[in-house]
């Protein structure tokens, strides 16, 4: 359910912001008190302006959003797909926040600038990150997700813990006592992540473990690749007020991870399914700050192309644009020196080439030499300080091959012990 009050100054724009309401729960500035009534049980996050929960009223139960700042989820499946560009080089990880499988720590500064903001950051959480997400303490595997939330300043606690009951009131409640009172900016954000990543560490789940950063200062940072986290990939999300500190902020984060304040919805959702992205001892493919769904594992023993296989319906590499030939061959070249077998191949030499994922070869990368009749199989070798396509008929000389899969992802629950 979605309640929208609009304060536009003209009818046009008035009316293009109802429609984002609930059907007939869209409100404006005039809308007069018996209107703007609302049954607070419906609510999922209710504050006054000063970030402590809106009681009820005790003779009918409700709450007046005239008074209260409100903000209500959609209870159904959210699937945002970010408009964050395209994906040229693969399969991108799936990113429904909902069916994320992860056991997540929110690290909240709590300072004199987050104090002045904690309405702000309250429901950031709320409605970006845990009214999102499907929270359960089921030990059973499923998409469902635990939170814990680390408060810090110059120390750092626990607020909320993975066997806390998790629900979105416990956590709303939680937050709305945790604002800081007549704080300072003297924060330590290294003691926090240690205590955070310690926390995690010693967790045992069938979830992927992830941590978002939320803060607004930072003084005397050291960063993070200088001191031993078990971390594996960070959200940040700066309620900094000036660019310059958030800019500090988000050089924390994964690259690519780092959110602002003011980041849209889909933005949001599409950094924090990265959180539940992995390859699980598997090399993930990833371009610049884009990471892929995709993960490529080296076999440890040569073989005949022809009859090389991969384990559980895996594929053979597929290496058709050049930022996927550069990431295989810079991983690869590690474990095998001169060359090694990928995904392409043909039925005989009449027939077209053809990818293991079933796409079409396009002509990249050109075959070193004009393939023979007999050469069905492509494999990448080493010539001088570049990898060129060449082929085979896949039974004359053994190589060492590479093997695909799809990463473990928002839609695809792994076993993480194997």
């Amino acid at each position: 359910m979605v309640v929208t009050v609009s304060f536009a100054e003209n009818a046009s724009v008035s009316d293009q912001i109802g429609a984002l309401a609930s059907p007939g729960l869209n409100l404006t500035s005039s809308s007069n008190f018996n209107e703007t009534q609302l049954d607070v049980d419906t609510c999922v996050y209710c504050h006054l302006d000063d970030g402590s929960p809106v009681p009820k009223r005790r003779d009918e139960g409700f709450v007046s959003v005239s008074a209260a700042s409100f903000t209500a989820l959609q209870s159904e499946t959210v699937s945002a797909v970010s408009d964050r560009g395209n994906f040229p080089d693969g399969q991108p990880c799936s990113a429904n926040l909902t069916n994320a499988w992860l056991d997540l720590v929110i690290i909240i500064e709590q300072s004199a600038t987050t104090q002045r903001q904690w309405s702000a950051i309250t429901g950031f959480v709320l409605s970006q990150i845990a009214g999102r997400l499907t929270l359960s303490n089921t030990e059973s595997k499923s998409h469902t997700s635990r939170i814990a939330i680390v408060g810090y300043n110059t120390n750092a606690t626990l607020l909320y813990s993975f066997s806390d009951t998790q629900a979105i009131r416990n956590i709303m409640f939680v937050l709305s006592t945790s604002k800081p009172v007549n704080a300072n900016d003297d924060v330590d954000v290294n003691a926090a992540l240690k205590f955070a990543d310690n926390y995690l560490y010693f967790q045992s789940s069938f979830r992927l473990k992830g941590v978002i950063l939320v803060a607004a200062t930072l003084p005397n940072i050291l960063f993070r690749d200088t001191f031993d986290l078990h971390i594996i990939k960070m959200v940040t999300v700066s309620f900094a007020e000036n660019a310059s500190v958030s800019d500090k902020i988000g050089a924390l984060a994964t690259p690519g991870l780092n959110l602002t304040s003011s980041s849209n919805s889909n933005d949001t959702q599409a950094v924090i399914t990265q959180l539940n992205c992995d390859c699980n001892g598997w090399y993930q493919l990833q371009v610049g700050t884009v990471t892929y769904g995709e993960c490529f594992f080296g076999s440890p023993t040569t073989n005949m192309q022809a009859v090389s296989m991969c384990v559980d319906n895996y594929t053979m590499a597929v290496a058709n644009t050049p930022a996927r030939v550069d990431f295989l061959t810079e991983f690869l070249s590690d474990l095998y020196e001169y060359e090694f077998s990928i995904g392409l191949s043909r039925s005989d030499g009449n027939s077209t080439w053809i990818w293991a994922n079933s796409a079409s070869y396009e002509g990249y990368p050109a075959f070193l030499t004009q393939p023979t009749n007999s050469d069905t199989y492509g494999y990448l070798s080493k010539t001088g300080d570049q990898y060129q396509l060449k082929s085979d008929d896949g039974m004359t000389n053994a190589r060492y091959y590479t093997c695909q899969r799809h990463a473990c992802d928002t839609d695809h629950i792994c076993d993480l012990e194997t």
